[in-house]
């Protein structure tokens, strides 16, 4: 009976070292791909750093649309708002419109001629 039911907590503090079958984050997708370090936020200038540029990012007005041409169509463009704080505008993005991929298929024709 007490193999049915185990505190996991008990568990992991028992083996407080590095789980074996657990990969180090920079060898998650194996040896093709390195996956980056990430952040150190045990670290003060780290945070600060990061803090920082939330900050900036905060105070930038995001725009996304499709790009024809070499220009952003904001054509029909909506606000978006941040998914952690849906009060928060953080820019507007548009959709192609019929008119944009009428565009997008005619530089493409004329760019790759048949």
């Amino acid at each position: 009976a007490r193999d049915v039911v185990r505190d996991p907590v008990a568990l992991v503090e028992a083996q407080p070292g590095k789980h074996p079958r657990i990969p180090r984050p920079a060898d998650i997708y194996g040896s093709k791909r390195i996956n980056p370090q990430g952040r150190d936020l045990s670290q003060l200038a780290t945070r600060r750093r990061h803090g920082d540029a939330i900050a900036a990012l905060s105070r930038e007005t995001l725009t996304a649309g499709p790009i024809i041409g070499g220009r952003c169509s904001m054509a029909g463009a909506e606000t978006v708002s941040s998914p952690a704080a849906r009060d928060r505008v953080i820019g507007r993005a548009s959709s192609a419109t019929e008119v944009d991929l009428a565009e997008a298929v005619k530089r493409a024709r004329a760019a790759q001629p048949a």
